[in-house]
């Protein structure tokens, strides 16, 4: 036990401890409530949305009575499918982990009226479905993804049933019914033929997000592994095209890391997909609207026009929604012919300028003539390696950018005119933001052109009736890339200069933060517009920064915030894992160098400076390692009991939970974790430590960080139910005779006095809990056990807190008595030469020796307190008990037993207590949903079963074998405690269903010490003394 533990001095621990902690909230702030503004728009139906039954199978609706099919209808559209008229192609939409079958509504309104405007008979069209499963908690219910895979498996032969000739059905999950989705895929009658395309929504695919039970992790495995063999060439789902799309810095319950896996063809934030460009949360994700209409476009386009079936091509499947999701760069339609290589040019017939100058803007009226804007690209020296940037506003013409070989012709005059060029619309890619309206840029290399023989750079602008700007800017390899060092997190927190002033006119720079290669690095960007910007004009723009992940098409838009005139772009690892994921053919590694592009205002001049984000690092700490709190807690009570154990074992006293909490260092369990982790590493045996390095999310000082920056929360939670006890414990008990009277239908009286026989027989009440166990729930059972321990604790610290004042009274009435006659005081004297002296000491309540006049045994001294029969009391400072031998050969006395075993056993117990209420936590989503099963009359699988059945069995001998001093090996019980905090962080650390079965553990540990343990004898001197 260190110095603050024992009262004295300072410890620079608890500082660090109040730091981190301090940081972390502002991490917890930063993540849950200081999000980005959401700019998403809301999508509306036309008409009043209709959801029409469909019929199942008798067999499937007994079996899932809760779950149901239907189909979604507006206007018109719902007659037809009440009539079973249906002749589109299906589309299913599994909602997710507590969602709502209505939400498909948005997806299905949109393509109903997309379909409205499609032209010629043979119009393609979609019918949505979808299932219910009831709003079930499939992200922290395990069994739950079971059924509704299940589910899912039997009604899509229902939807083929529907139509006139066999169709595949689109799966279309939102959070875990994405996982569902892919899951269905497991079944022997389910492939690419049933079901060709899987779109995914804020999907975590790899790992669950809070895994709190067993069949949640197994489920998991179970699909990964499935998907990973059959993959392959010819596998089962190797021409199932996967698309999975995420929130971004919005979605608080699946981070950007999440959505990302090896089995997704296409992998987008929202953030990246064109004319969206912004975050989402988990909700609005499934209603935003710039993102359903991509999705949309990508279903549409995945159909062909000429059979309106889905094409039977992956790769080209996979182009399409790659298009929409991320690289589109004009129209709302992927045509892979539309943009051929070359193309014919008017040539004298449109109006043709030539502008030779490197940098300028064109500004160009409504006008209804074709125009073509030329760049000479002769004359650049051939010692630099040039690129043209070229941005522009108000222009709509899908084909816009070309480079081609210009001449002078009779028909043109002097004007250089070209009659074909090569299309390099391809380079483009479109502008988000509010701040810039239509707006698109290419950026092209100009070596490759000139060697080819071209001698332009062409912009097309076709007849419109909006103004249209364009800004070129041709420039040097390295004249708009600035390279930079990432500066450490340490010393990082005031701006690094990047760039003193941007080079005039620019369009575009490149800013390469080298060095970004972990995931907890967050770096603010820090943008400002010099003096000579025009305050309040167009050219006050905000500069639009786009993130680039080792290629520069793949792109991510970045939200701002301006703060005292200066844009502030956050920049975090999200984008370049989720987005270099979509390169499959790279060689490039997960992490390294990010590339910041900033989309400049020409008539403006920047300074960009970098510094290192304290609220965004905190945020991503626990963005990434938040789900492993669960673990540290119960890790800290773990070692807490371990500590207290020790410390009977070697000094005969107890501390306090709060004291022994405040006594923890990250030494006592970290070292051996990192040992623990080695060991299971060379031995093939694979856990969590090993999982998080697979990840490429481990840090060295993690387990370190985690340990201290969470000790205030178990503190919290210690301090909490004390004062529970303290403070509610009436309160709690007056509760639950009032419930429990009212469920029987015997009075308060009555229930009193059943409650205060049952606190009697606590063998009787695990049995009856046991009962509970198997016949409804687990975790219902764990949930009683540990309202009857809280009442226990309860009564032993009011028992306690009595003794205490009954001792207390006679020293009262003492000091308070008149001094006795002197015949008295004589009779006093002489019948003390005939009585004997019992020293008792009590080290936990009061350090007072009382002599009282006996003439039988302790026993009497007792009673003769309770009648009036005192004696004078006199204080003494002895450190060994001394009195009778009891029968087991110990010489302490009973008045020392009685008192420092009743505060070992309170302490003891409220440890064990607090691991009960986590235990207790962690089961209640079983809980919940074996409520929600209860009041349907139906029955669920309990995955909080075993691990309760075996802390109940414990606790049944614990209740009844309080702790006592005088039993040996409780150091060898607090080591073995120990060792099972170590195996907590090793195998439970992100595996949280494992935690109930160790928080079993310690208490068999301890149930088993206190029913074999033998008791301590004294040595020969100690018994002589």
């Amino acid at each position: 036990m260190d110095e603050a533990a024992k009262g004295g001095g300072f410890n620079i621990k608890y500082l660090i401890i109040g730091v981190l902690f301090t940081l972390q909230l502002v991490g917890v702030y930063e993540h849950v409530w200081n999000v980005e503004p959401n700019l998403c728009e809301m999508t509306y139906m036309w008409q009043h949305p209709e959801y029409v039954p469909i019929d199942v199978p008798s067999e499937v609706a007994s079996k899932f009575p809760r779950y149901g099919l239907y189909s979604y209808g507006e206007g018109q559209l719902t007659a037809l499918l009440t009539a079973g008229q249906y002749s589109g192609q299906p589309v299913l939409f599994l909602p997710g982990s507590g969602g709502s079958y209505k939400q498909v509504r948005s997806l299905a309104s949109v393509a109903y009226r997309k379909s409205l405007d499609e032209e010629g008979e043979d119009k393609r069209r979609f019918d949505f479905f979808t299932a219910d499963f009831a709003e079930d908690l499939a992200g922290l219910y395990g069994p739950a993804l079971e059924d509704q895979t299940a589910f899912v498996t039997a009604v899509i032969p229902v939807i083929q049933s529907l139509y006139m000739t066999t169709k595949p059905v689109i799966l279309i999950g939102h959070s875990m019914g994405g996982l569902v989705a892919r899951a269905v895929l497991l079944s022997d009658n389910m492939d690419s033929s049933t079901v060709p395309i899987i779109v995914t929504m804020a999907t975590s695919h790899i790992t669950p997000p809070l895994p709190l039970d067993q069949h949640m992790h197994d489920f998991y495995n179970k699909v990964n592994s499935y998907w990973a063999l059959e993959r392959v060439d010819e596998g089962a789902v190797s021409n199932v095209a996967v698309v999975s799309v995420g929130g971004g810095r919005n979605d608080v319950q699946v981070s950007p890391l999440g959505i990302a896996s090896p089995f997704s063809h296409v992998t987008s934030l929202t953030t990246a997909v064109p004319g969206c460009y912004a975050t989402t949360d988990h909700l609005s994700i499934v209603w935003c609207k710039q993102l359903v209409l991509a999705l949309v476009r990508g279903l549409f386009d995945s159909l062909d026009k000429r059979t309106n079936a889905i094409h039977n091509s992956t790769s080209r499947i996979t182009a399409i929604f790659d298009y929409h999701l991320i690289t589109r760069h004009s129209g709302k339609q992927y045509v892979s012919s539309r943009y051929k290589r070359q193309l014919k040019l008017p040539g004298s017939a449109a109006q043709w300028t030539e502008n030779n100058k490197r940098q300028f803007e064109y500004q160009q009226p409504a006008r209804s003539k074709n125009t073509y804007l030329m760049v000479p690209l002769t004359g650049l020296p051939k010692s630099k390696y040039y690129s043209a940037t070229v941005r522009a506003r108000g222009l709509d013409e899908n084909e816009w950018i070309f480079a081609c070989t210009a001449a002078v012709t009779a028909e043109s005059g002097d004007t250089k005119t070209c009659t074909s060029g090569m299309n390099l619309s391809k380079n483009g890619r479109l502008l988000g933001g509010s701040t810039i309206k239509r707006g698109k840029m290419a950026r092209v290399e100009l070596r490759p052109l000139l060697e080819e023989g071209y001698t332009h750079l062409v912009i097309n602008i076709p007849p419109t009736e909006n103004k249209v700007i364009v800004a070129v800017d041709v420039h040097g390899e390295t004249e708009r890339r600035t390279s930079i060092a990432t500066p450490r997190l340490v010393w990082s927190f005031k701006p690094t200069p990047v760039i003193k002033t941007t080079p005039p006119k620019a369009i575009l720079h490149e800013i390469v933060l080298e060095g970004l290669n972990e995931p907890w690095h967050s770096y603010d960007v820090l943008v400002r517009p010099s003096v000579s910007c025009p305050v309040n004009s167009s050219s006050n723009r905000p500069p639009q920064l786009w993130l680039t992940a080792h290629t520069s098409h793949r792109i991510a838009d970045v939200q701002y915030k301006v703060e005292d005139k200066e844009y502030v772009f956050r920049v975090e690892q999200d984008e370049i894992a989720i987005l270099s994921s979509a390169d499959k053919d790279s060689d490039v590694p997960e992490r390294g160098d990010l590339t910041v592009q900033l989309i400049l205002e020409p008539k403006c001049s920047y300074s960009v400076n970098v510094k290192a984000s304290l609220p965004g690092t905190f945020r991503r700490m626990l963005m990434l390692y938040g789900a492993q709190v669960p673990a540290f807690i119960v890790c800290h009570l773990m070692v807490s009991l371990a500590m207290q154990l020790k410390s009977v074992g070697d000094m005969q006293h107890c501390p306090t939970v709060l004291t022994s909490l405040l006594a923890l260092t990250p030494m006592v369990v970290v070292p051996f974790v990192k040992l623990s982790a080695m060991l299971l590493k060379k031995l093939d045996i694979y856990n969590d430590q090993q999982l998080l390095l697979d990840s490429g999310i481990d840090i060295g000082v993690l387990p370190i960080y985690l340990f201290l920056a969470w000790m205030p929360v178990t503190l919290l939670l210690s301090s909490g139910v004390w004062l529970l006890v303290l403070g509610a414990g009436n309160v709690l008990h007056s509760s639950v005779v009032k419930i429990f009277g009212a469920t029987t239908g015997a009075g308060e009286l009555a229930a009193d006095l059943a409650l205060t026989g049952l606190s009697k027989v606590p063998a009787v009440v695990a049995v009856a809990l046991l009962a509970v166990s198997f016949s409804t729930c687990g975790a219902l059972a764990m949930a009683l056990a540990t309202t009857y321990y809280f009442i226990q604790i309860f009564y032993m610290y009011k028992d306690h807190v009595g003794k205490v004042m009954l001792k207390m009274i006679p020293r009262l009435e003492d000091e308070i008595a008149p001094e006795p006659p002197a015949s008295t005081a004589a009779t006093a004297t002489a019948t003390t030469d005939t009585t004997t002296t019992t020293t008792a000491v009590s080290t936990d309540t009061t350090t007072t020796t009382t002599t009282s006049s006996t003439t039988t045994s302790t026993a009497t001294s007792t009673s003769a307190e309770t009648t009036g029969n005192r004696s004078n009391t006199t204080t003494a400072s002895s450190s060994s008990p001394t009195g009778t031998n009891t029968s087991d050969g110990i010489v302490i006395t009973k008045k020392f037993v009685a008192q420092s075993n009743e505060s070992l056993s309170l302490h003891l117990h409220l440890s064990m207590l607090l691991l009960c209420i986590v235990t207790t936590v962690l089961q209640f989503p079983s809980l919940i949903m074996w409520a929600v099963h209860m009041k349907h009359g139906g029955g669920t699988v309990d995955p909080t079963l075993w691990p309760s059945v075996a802390c109940l069995a414990s606790l049944a001998v614990i209740w009844q074998c309080n702790p006592r001093h005088d039993r040996v090996h409780y150091k060898a019980l607090g080591q073995l405690v120990h060792a099972v905090s170590v195996l907590a962080l090793v195998f439970a650390s992100i595996s949280l269903y494992r935690l109930p079965y160790l928080v079993a553990a310690i208490f068999a540990l301890v149930a088993l010490h206190q029913l074999f343990a033998p008791n301590r004898v004294l040595e020969d001197k100690e018994k002589t003394e």
